[in-house]
């Protein structure tokens, strides 16, 4: 646990990490992992067969040096498929991916950007079905779609108005 929040689940760690995992297709032979944790999200994705390449992002280097001492990674660092990335270097998001969701709670704030870009993805799909395929947003889309087409280019208000003058 670190500033109140588990790294991993209590009850069942390697169940946890298997549902994560599930969330990636077995047929995928490169998987971004965001989080470090204790490890076994890694170690599971790495028993995949099809598996070349895995990518894991530090979302927070101190955490990393926690995480070295509490859970053993040495197993799974040592395999030549496992590459370490700092999230203050990778600004876009990868996919396929899985989150250690307890990571994304404990991020340095120079990943930031990538916490939102990782939660927005997440996201996406309830957005899509909770709200893009509403029937009442489809309605005021439609019905603003004629104005959007009267609508003219913002760059025509450039220059304008004289600079200082509020009146």
């Amino acid at each position: 646990m670190v500033d109140g929040i588990h790294l991993s689940s209590c009850f069942d760690p390697v169940s946890e990490a298997q549902l994560r995992a599930a969330t990636v297709p077995e047929s995928e032979n490169v998987i971004w992992v965001y989080g470090l944790a204790s490890g076994d999200l890694q170690r599971g994705l790495l028993c995949r067969d099809t598996l070349q390449q895995l990518e894991v992002v530090i979302l927070n280097s101190s955490l990393l040096i926690v995480g070295l001492r509490l859970f053993e990674h040495e197993g799974w660092l040592s395999d030549s498929r496992a590459k370490l990335h700092l999230a203050n270097l990778k600004i876009e998001l990868r996919t396929p991916f899985c989150v250690v969701s307890a990571c994304l709670k404990l991020i340095e704030p120079v990943a930031a950007q990538l916490r939102d870009l990782i939660v927005l993805e997440l996201d996406t799909s309830y957005i899509n079905a909770k709200v893009l395929n509403h029937k009442q947003f489809q309605r005021q889309t439609q019905n603003n779609a004629v104005l959007l087409k009267q609508d003219h280019d913002v760059q025509e208000l450039f220059g304008s108005r004289r600079r200082g003058c509020c009146t």
